[in-house]
């Protein structure tokens, strides 16, 4: 068995523009665990995983995805090693159809998840396979948004807040889905601005601040670190 990180981030640090929003940034993601991050808005949570997968305007330090570093190489083959990722915003396609939405992204490795699996995963896209990803609630988009990714057949799958906005009964099938992929052995990073939900699902958490990691520590340890979460997130 393998031991090594899947992703190593080293003293990343990230700009939008002239705006310096990262200041040394450093995790791991090892190999079939979940990871997340927590923090509140807009300490830099979302704009650290956009420097993972190369979208923003600049970055310094270092990512190694499966030891190939990342920094500085193209956006369009970031994919290619083995990152699936789902951003906030969904990034479905609202005038094709759901079915087209899952047909379109290219396999990335022999892990491209099978459209009977993605409907057993998803019965609501299942039923509405043939309507317009621009019709969906905003739940089944998000079940969309995540599905898409998994028949490209990431290594890892990158979640930025995936339950926001959603009903309970939504966040509640997600997580379901999520739990179902960890223990097939998917190695996951996510970020959610939901504790109660990621307390369920994480094996390991950072906490942001101002654009750093604060503090980690292992699921194992969360309930003696409870008094940390709540200062840094307010729960």
């Amino acid at each position: 068995m393998r031991y090594d990180p899947l992703l190593w981030v080293e003293n990343l640090q990230g700009w939008y523009g002239e705006s310096h929003i990262l200041h040394g940034v450093s995790l791991s993601v090892p190999r079939a665990q979940t990871i997340a991050i927590l923090g509140r808005n807009g300490v830099g949570k979302t704009s650290t995983l956009r420097g993972i997968v190369g979208l923003l305007s600049r970055a310094t330090g270092s990512v190694r995805m499966n030891g190939t570093e990342l920094i500085g190489m193209p956006r369009h083959r970031i994919a290619y090693t083995g990152i699936g990722y789902v951003p906030e915003e969904r990034g479905i396609y609202g005038s094709l159809s759901v079915q087209e939405n899952l047909d379109l992204l290219p396999r990335i490795s022999d892990r491209g998840m099978s459209l009977e699996r993605i409907f057993d995963l998803f019965p609501n896209l299942k039923e509405r396979r043939r309507a317009a990803g621009g019709t969906l609630s905003g739940g089944e988009q998000q079940m969309l948004s995540i599905a898409r990714v998994l028949r490209a057949g990431p290594e890892l799958l990158v979640l930025d807040e995936p339950t926001e906005g959603l009903s309970p009964v939504i966040v509640q099938h997600i997580g379901r889905v999520l739990n179902a992929l960890k223990k097939d052995g998917l190695t996951m990073l996510l970020v959610e601005q939901n504790f109660h939900f990621a307390r369920h699902l994480a094996d390991h958490f950072y906490l942001m601040e101002e654009g750093r990691v604060v503090d980690d520590f292992a699921a194992r340890d969360l309930d003696a670190r409870l008094d940390t979460v709540s200062s840094l997130i307010g729960v």
